[in-house]
């Protein structure tokens, strides 16, 4: 032991703050080591679901049926379970293995430093948390199953799962009412993460996520709402209804002429939504911008996805994936 860590072994004995600031500044060194290595698992799973997508379009394209059906067995399989189909290019199964093998020096960093400042149960915790971690096991959860709408409400005249995609589309005439498909669960602190596209020039939707339930029977929500449509994607507001718990409030106006720069007009966009406490952070295509406090915003709430009225209104939304924070 140098002289460095024996003056600091004795501060933690003598102070039992010295020791809590020390697990603290471990904690914090493992959380941004699980955050980039969260990020890089998550850039995979999106390169595996591209792959699938991709792979199934090609077989439907030359009539291959048994191929499609070969896939979709395959999809679930590692929507279940994580199992990665052995035809996956190699190049993006390297890329993630980079990932592992730097969280690993994450951590065994963190472990050593841990056991120097004689906190041997939190070292071994952080070496059961590292092995839990590069077992496979997924952070998150999918919301959406890819088959049907288990776990959700919604009025299935207006949303139905088809193609491993939730679809959202008004009728010719439009709706009366705004209409939402939203989870069961409510959610407090989380990551959300999902692939949007919209196939209408008019259309008016949005992600909905804290929300609460108006009218269950109705379908009808109101909460903090990033919006999703021409001049206003990523516009982040109160979302309010007749009778309704919430005030419509105007929280943050995306600048569209940076938006416009980083939207794809004709396929999917990625959002990320993370909300902790009163602070939440919106990505889209990886780029932030939401970031700040709310004071506006429930504690807790459905995650959800809106149908506007008066909107000619397509929405196709995919890999929607969620890690409780």
């Amino acid at each position: 032991m140098n002289t460095q860590h024996y003056l600091l072994a004795i501060v933690l004995l003598a102070f039992p703050g010295g020791r809590i600031f020390a697990q603290d500044k471990h904690n914090d060194a493992m959380a941004k080591g699980k955050a980039k290595y969260f990020e890089a698992e998550a850039e995979y799973d999106h390169k595996i679901r591209d792959w699938f997508d991709n792979e199934e379009k090609r077989a439907r394209d030359r009539g291959d049926r048994d191929t499609v059906v070969t896939l979709k067995s395959k999809r679930d399989a590692y929507a279940t379970s994580g199992l990665v189909p052995a035809e996956l290019p190699r190049l993006i199964s390297r890329t993630f293995d980079s990932a592992k093998n730097r969280l690993k020096r994450d951590y065994d960093s963190v472990v050593s430093s841990l056991t120097r400042d004689g906190l041997d149960k939190r070292a071994a915790d952080a070496e059961k948390e590292l092995e839990t971690l590069l077992s496979g096991q997924k952070p998150y959860v999918d919301l959406f199953n890819g088959r049907d709408l288990a776990g959700w409400k919604g009025d299935p005249r207006f949303w139905k799962a088809e193609n491993g995609s939730v679809i959202g589309m008004t009728p010719p005439n439009g709706l009366t009412n705004p209409t939402y498909l939203f989870t069961n669960e409510s959610y407090q602190d989380f990551e959300l993460q999902c692939d949007v596209k919209l196939s209408a020039t008019a259309a008016d939707s949005g992600l909905m996520f804290r929300s609460l339930v108006v009218n269950s029977n109705e379908f009808l929500l109101s909460g903090p709402q990033c919006n999703l449509g021409p001049n206003m994607w990523g516009d982040f507001m109160i979302q309010a209804v007749a009778n309704g718990p919430l005030r419509g409030k105007q929280l943050q106006k995306a600048d569209q002429i940076a938006i416009a720069r980083l939207l794809r007009p004709e396929g999917f966009n990625s959002l990320r939504v993370r909300c902790v406490g009163k602070k939440v952070s919106i990505k889209l295509n990886d780029v932030e911008i939401v970031n700040d406090a709310f004071s506006d915003i429930p504690d807790a709430g459905v995650i959800g996805f809106q149908l506007w009225p008066k909107s000619q209104t397509v929405v196709e939304i995919k890999n929607i994936r969620l890690t409780k924070l």
